[in-house]
């Protein structure tokens, strides 16, 4: 009869806070994320200084804040509003790493129900430079 092999203790502690490390550190990336991307669909003007240079240039930060654009032509009664995913979904490695971010957007006419309704899902590609991650690649995709 074949003994069956187990795993050391030590290892499975080692592999369990590795993973928490890894999972902990994706939450983080993916909140800063939804933080840019709310930051520029909050955005009442079609360009605006980019409040997160370091993080994101201002072609792909400008290029969120155009699709609010839709907020300036409301009229009395007519609003807009913009839903993101609780949690984006974050792949990262040692070098680099791509987010997924999804949103709805709503609109209403005269506080009644829905009117419009339409989706699509942004995706990040960064990498670290210098230390710190950068926004280097951003894709709408409807």
């Amino acid at each position: 009869m074949m003994r069956r092999r187990h795993i050391p203790r030590g290892w499975k502690i080692f592999l369990l806070a590795v993973l928490a490390i890894y999972i902990v550190y994706g939450l983080w990336l993916g909140a800063k994320v939804k933080t840019v991307v709310a930051t520029a669909f909050a955005s009442p003007e079609k360009v605006v200084p980019n409040p997160y240079e370091s993080f994101i240039s201002d072609e792909y930060y400008n290029h969120m804040v155009h699709y609010s654009d839709e907020r300036l032509l409301e009229r009395p009664g007519e609003r807009y509003e913009y839903l993101l995913s609780p949690l984006p979904l974050v792949v990262h490695w040692f070098t680099g790493a791509r987010v997924w971010i999804w949103y709805e957007d709503h609109f209403y006419r005269n506080d009644e129900h829905d009117s419009g309704c339409g989706g699509a899902s942004i995706l990040f590609d960064l990498r670290l430079q210098n230390g710190k991650w950068r926004v280097v690649y951003s894709y709408e995709a409807p």
